[in-house]
């Protein structure tokens, strides 16, 4: 959920690893996404120490967009800092 909104996910991939801004990563919960500036995605702590790079995502009633755009038009911060997508979570619990 992203402000009472449901967000999909599209155009996902592992990632390599965990951002910069992830470190000590061993402590970051599953559903913790961080802004890599590097390469313009959301990345996305998952259990058992993977991560998942997110590229696009649609937020209920919107056309898919980047998820670059979705940071700028947000304003969220760019710096690495994390924030949570609850969505994340709650499509697991879903399946």
């Amino acid at each position: 959920m992203w402000q009472g909104k449901e967000l999909l996910l599209h155009e996902l991939d592992e990632a390599a690893g965990p951002p910069p801004a992830a470190l000590p990563h061993e402590s970051v919960p599953p559903g913790t996404a961080f802004v890599d500036t590097r390469s313009k995605q959301l990345v996305v702590a998952c259990a058992g120490g993977t991560w998942l790079a997110v590229s696009a995502l649609q937020l209920q009633d919107r056309k898919a967009h980047a998820a670059w755009d979705f940071v700028n038009g947000y304003r969220l911060p760019k710096t690495g800092v994390a924030m949570f997508l609850g969505a994340v979570s709650e499509a697991q619990r879903r399946h």
